[in-house]
């Protein structure tokens, strides 16, 4: 036998910064609003009293924070991408139950940031196609807006989209 040992030693979990923005990235696509906090930590945005929190990233850590009501509830030390993964999964399961598993079916807007909704409703109509419009004050200008906001996202209009409007959306 040889000196060396049978099997090598195992490598130290590390997880890079790109790694959350990627990990982020994928939330944002699901339809999940993802901020930048300050001191160059990142926000999920799960409800209107309840986001996760993403510290102290560096090269091979991160700290994942639950907050509810802006009271940290729960957090893991994490030092694999499958590590933010699993404390994500824990964090907004203990919160929003299965609905973590779904794209969120609500969004928040403000007239203060237009792009940033129309970014929100792309989230929440996400890679769906749009069957049919009711709005009653719906015009044609409005009927543009959703093109602009489908560009945001991966949604698409049906062919023979249903649209139940009043006379104003007549040319």
């Amino acid at each position: 036998m040889t000196n060396q040992p049978l099997f090598p030693q195992k490598p130290d979990a590390s997880i890079t910064k790109d790694e959350v923005i990627n990990y982020l990235l994928q939330q944002k696509h699901r339809g999940y609003q993802v901020h930048q906090a300050s001191k160059g930590s990142f926000e999920l945005t799960l409800d209107e009293i309840r986001f996760i929190r993403f510290t102290s990233i560096t090269e091979g850590k991160t700290q994942v924070q639950g907050f509810a009501m802006n009271n940290l509830t729960q957090y893991f030390d994490c030092s694999s991408l499958s590590e933010v993964t699993r404390a994500v999964d824990v964090i907004a399961h203990n919160f929003i139950g299965d609905a973590w598993r779904q794209s969120p079916a609500t969004g928040r807007v403000s007239a203060n940031t237009p792009a940033t909704n129309l970014s929100t409703i792309s989230g929440l109509i996400g890679n769906t196609s749009i069957q049919s419009i009711f709005d009653p004050y719906l015009e044609n200008r409005s009927l543009a807006e959703i093109i602009n906001i489908l560009s945001f996202g991966n949604g698409t209009v049906a062919n023979g989209i249903q649209v139940l409007s009043t006379a104003k959306t007549t040319p």
